[in-house]
């Protein structure tokens, strides 16, 4: 496996990891701050929204696993790693 597949699968499970992390923050009194995803969770509900936007943020990994982005999927990583952390912060600061 090289680093390019390995990053483009960390980001996709990064994904997974902040819709569920994204669920658990929110059943514990969080909110989502990011405005256009709070405004498609008022619009058409909560899990189909982050259904949506994982799928979005997938296929921008695969996207860019397929052009060769390695320092965007390094990126897009850390980006989402950062997310989770906070969302798993929050959530048990709410607890």
């Amino acid at each position: 496996m090289t680093t390019i597949d390995f990053l483009a699968l960390a980001v996709i499970a990064l994904q997974i990891g902040d819709m569920t992390s994204t669920l658990g923050a929110l059943r514990r009194g969080g909110r989502e701050v990011n405005p256009l995803l709070a405004w498609l969770m008022r619009r058409i509900g909560v899990v189909p929204a982050l259904i949506a936007a994982k799928g979005l943020g997938t296929a921008l990994a695969v996207w860019l696993w397929l052009l060769g982005g390695e320092t965007e999927l390094w990126l897009l990583a850390a980006l989402y790693l950062w997310v989770v952390l906070h969302n798993m912060r929050v959530g048990r600061r709410r607890s």
